[in-house]
């Protein structure tokens, strides 16, 4: 894949069934994980919230200072632009 195989590495091959067996959740884990990481962060969320109370921070909403406008958005005072 990335290049001829270095010496020494020719006798290593692919996962065999007993290892797939091992690996396969894992990586079942990370999908679900990275699709829906909810659960998880219902379990750290208190820890956070503390720690943020501790150092004296919050975790404010989002906000947009002053919105750009949309590409293509027609321009009033000065009018389309060629």
């Amino acid at each position: 894949m990335t290049g001829p195989v270095a010496e020494g590495n020719e006798r290593i091959g692919d996962l065999v069934g007993r290892e797939m067996i091992v690996v396969a959740p894992l990586i079942a884990l990370l999908l679900v994980l990275g699709v829906y990481p909810k659960p998880v962060l219902d379990i750290i969320n208190p820890a956070v919230e503390n720690t943020m109370t501790t150092i004296g921070q919050h975790d404010p909403a989002p906000s947009v200072a002053h919105p750009v406008p949309a590409v293509g958005a027609s321009r009033t005072a000065e009018g389309p632009h060629p």
